[in-house]
């Protein structure tokens, strides 16, 4: 079994991009853009991760996928931190917990939190 690289990820990503018309499901294009998001923190590219953790953040609200909408609010307070943009970083977070007090949901974002 052969384990592709994060090169390779981006490559798939990307291609995938090229096809908008195949897939009108938002929740789909939320799932592509968060794992491009995540592609390019492990490539330390943090401006095309904050980017595309944007349009996923956007596309999970759209579908109401609580869960992912919160991880994808972490992930983007840890680009934000690590910018030392700590209040953005902070309003990033406490939207996640927001999040999931109002949906009542349980998920990894209250660990990584």
């Amino acid at each position: 079994m052969q384990i592709l690289s994060i090169d390779s990820a981006l490559k798939y990503y990307k291609v995938t991009l090229a096809y908008p018309l195949i897939e009108p499901n938002r929740r789909w294009w939320a799932t592509i853009y968060s794992g491009l998001g995540a592609s390019y923190v492990a490539t330390n590219q943090s401006d095309s991760a904050m980017l595309y953790y944007k349009k996923a953040f956007k596309d999970f609200q759209s579908v109401n996928d609580y869960d992912n909408l919160a991880l994808t609010a972490v992930a983007l307070s840890v680009i934000y931190k690590n910018h030392g943009l700590y209040e953005e970083a902070l309003e990033n977070v406490l939207r996640a917990i927001r999040i999931l007090e109002k949906e009542k949901t349980a998920t990894i974002a209250c660990v990584l939190l």
